[in-house]
This record gives C-alpha cells, structure tokens and sequence, in this order.
C-alpha cells in the first residue's frame, strides 16, 4: 500500500484554482516506483523471471479543489458597462 500527497496549481484564462489530495495505491507484489512506468526488455535475464516483475494493483484518488476565478461560473472574458 502506498499514499501518495499532491498538491497543484492552475492558472490560465480559464480558471485560476489551487488543489490538493492523495493517492492510494493498493496492490499485490507492489515495487516502490509510485507510478514510474517501467519498459520491459526482451533481452534475456538470468535467474530473472516476468513473473517477478508482475504486479495487481489499484488506483483510488481524492481531491479537492479551490476556486479563484472560474470563466464558467462568472461569465463572458469581454466585460461590457451598462449604457443608460
């Protein structure tokens, strides 16, 4: 089982937000990579075998996200005054 803390920073046109969470990585046979893809050769490896490298897992994340500024939510880029 491995936790894994995040925490981000958006900032566009958009949308300007901050977010943090976690990661939870349950599984079987788990290597201590945290995520790090690793690629296979087909060279041969002695006293090595593929099912060593095996591994069942699962991906369970939480976030939670704050808003500064969200286009969706206010509206238009282009702000027009009121004419009388």
């Amino acid at each position: 089982m491995a936790i894994v803390p995040r925490v981000g920073v958006l900032a566009g046109t958009v949308q300007d937000a901050i977010e943090v969470g976690c990661d939870l990585k349950v599984g079987w046979n788990l290597k201590n990579d945290v995520g790090n893809n690793n690629m296979f050769s087909a060279a041969p490896n002695k006293g090595h075998s593929w099912l060593d490298d095996l591994q069942a897992y699962i991906y369970v994340g939480v976030d939670e996200r704050y808003y500064l500024y969200n286009h969706f939510l206010e509206g238009s880029f282009i702000r027009s005054k009121d004419k009388d």
